[in-house]
């Protein structure tokens, strides 16, 4: 079976589908700590961090214009999210 693209996942979790969610989750989730632990520098932060940032990203992904941006747009709600902990 082939993967769902990030579009396709987007477009289920703006219908509800909660599945599709986590598929999301998981896709990124390294990505975003390294990201984040590259810079609070603690792992355990790091991961708190991360859980915000998409929490964040969750609440706000209607409002992606460029739904094949999706992760660079992420990259910059870890980024936020780190920064203002700091």
């Amino acid at each position: 079976m082939k993967p769902e693209t990030t579009i396709k996942l987007i477009d289920k979790i703006l219908n509800g589908d909660k599945q599709a969610y986590s598929q999301l989750f998981n896709r990124n989730y390294a990505y975003c700590l390294k990201k984040a632990v590259g810079i609070v520098n603690d792992s355990q932060v790091a991961k708190d961090l991360v859980q915000e940032s998409f929490l964040q990203a969750y609440f706000n992904l209607a409002i992606l214009s460029d739904k094949s941006a999706f992760k660079p747009w992420l990259g910059g709600i870890v980024n936020n999210v780190c920064h203002n902990y700091l």
